[in-house]
């Protein structure tokens, strides 16, 4: 893997438990380039976002493309 590219996996539940017992999990991938360490960079992600609720509707992927600029 080149050294500005970086990998990251992400798990991620809520849980409302005191008003619908219901849970919420997020399944998500991404990647980071960075052209100037942190002050420069391109994040790629996608996410699987499921509802605990077995509806299909709530079922959700997610793509996200975000370039990060500090000055």
């Amino acid at each position: 893997m080149p050294d500005p590219l970086e990998m990251v996996f992400r798990f991620s539940m809520v849980s409302n438990d005191d008003l619908y017992n219901e849970n919420m999990y997020e399944y998500g991938i991404a990647l980071n380039w960075y052209f100037s360490g942190h002050r420069n960079k391109l994040t790629m992600d996608v996410s699987y976002l499921e509802n605990d609720e077995f509806i299909d509707a709530d079922d959700h992927i997610r793509f996200r493309l975000q370039w990060d600029v500090s000055f």
